[in-house]
């Protein structure tokens, strides 16, 4: 059993505020995951950190994953099966 005592009423701020949900989110297992903008404020390097975690899960689990994100990296762009560009809305 996890002990949460020590962080049930832990005040979350920063990068911290972005993980939170996050994490939830990973944690569901849900077949289909939707993520928007969630790298919003985030530098290149972090991005791809981040975007490895859903790639790394829709391979284990097999889940479908939908990702919009903004202004990428060509390593961050790579890790994707198929890429849609809009440019100037649709």
């Amino acid at each position: 059993m996890v002990d949460t005592s020590r962080t049930t009423y832990t005040v979350v701020g920063g990068g911290e505020w972005k993980r939170v949900p996050t994490t939830k989110k990973m944690t569901t297992r849900a077949c289909v995951q939707s993520w928007d903008n969630s790298t919003r404020g985030l530098d290149a390097s972090t991005t791809l950190d981040f975007v490895e975690g859903p790639r790394i899960m829709t391979n284990v689990l097999g889940q479908t994953t939908f990702v919009t994100l903004y202004q990428i990296g060509d390593g961050t762009y790579d890790l994707f099966d198929k890429v849609v560009v809009l440019d100037h809305g649709l």
